[in-house]
């Protein structure tokens, strides 16, 4: 889960973390966009990596007045936490070029979403020993 802001001499691709099932690369040529999984100010879609037939969600962050939105880097900047309960980051690109006013993070792909949509949507009704559970995790990837 750990990336740096370091970039390399020969592009601006962050580096990734070494794992097995972590894509190869952030190159977005590199992944099949699959679907829409949200429509926010900063748009996630599925993606499936062409080497490893493997899903990730990959967030685009839009430049903003001409340069990478601040916000990409507020996303990176927690890429070192370790934790099971929180999303991992594999990748992230300040932008290339054929994308060069976009910025975008290659992530572990959660199926069910995460805990906010999952309460937000009532999913949670009035089971103590869940609501328990969640705060439980919460607390702990705290």
């Amino acid at each position: 889960m750990s990336l740096s802001i370091t970039q390399s001499s020969e592009s601006n691709e962050l580096s990734q973390i070494g794992e097995e099932e972590t894509p190869a690369t952030s190159r977005l040529e590199d992944f099949q966009i699959i679907k829409s999984l949200g429509k926010g100010k900063f748009p996630v879609h599925l993606a499936k990596g062409n080497l490893t037939n493997s899903l990730f969600a990959v967030k685009f962050f839009s430049f903003y007045k001409g340069a990478v939105n601040p916000r990409f880097y507020s996303e990176v900047r927690f890429s070192d936490l370790k934790h099971p309960n929180i999303i991992v980051p594999f990748n992230s690109c300040l932008h290339d070029e054929k994308h060069p006013e976009t910025s975008y993070t290659v992530m572990e792909y959660a199926p069910h979403g995460d805990l906010f949509g999952f309460v937000y949507n009532g999913h949670i009704k009035s089971d103590e020993i869940l609501i328990r559970t969640f705060f439980h995790h919460l607390i702990d990837g705290l």
